[in-house]
């Protein structure tokens, strides 16, 4: 299944894939989360080196999320930045269709 997904994210344009790799890149960053309270509740140290360390890991996942969104999620026709959560139906600015009647993506 993820081969098939890394598959289809090759045919996306450059502005797609790269917001498909952010996403990729914040689940890393909630799973490192995740990981860092049970090794903090395994140990049962809070203060753990390597709690502390997936922490800080997550933390910046999680910026590079914003990051990379903000430099290359862009509208293709008019290049200003496209909202980072929820469906993208249409650019607010230049009111691009990023979707068909059918609904079906149009990237």
């Amino acid at each position: 299944m993820l081969s098939k997904k890394i598959e289809q994210m090759k045919s996306y344009p450059p502005y797609r894939r790269w917001h498909a790799i952010s996403y990729l890149v914040f689940l890393i960053g909630c799973m490192l989360v995740c990981l860092s309270l049970v090794v903090s509740v395994v140990v049962g140290d809070n203060t753990n080196a390597v709690s502390v360390l997936m922490g800080y890991a997550a933390i910046i996942c999680v910026i590079a999320y914003f990051l990379i969104n903000f430099i290359y999620w862009r509208c293709p026709k008019c290049h200003k930045t496209l909202p980072v959560f929820g469906p993208v139906l249409v650019c607010n600015v230049c009111k691009r269709k990023f979707l068909d009647e059918k609904g079906k993506p149009i990237w």
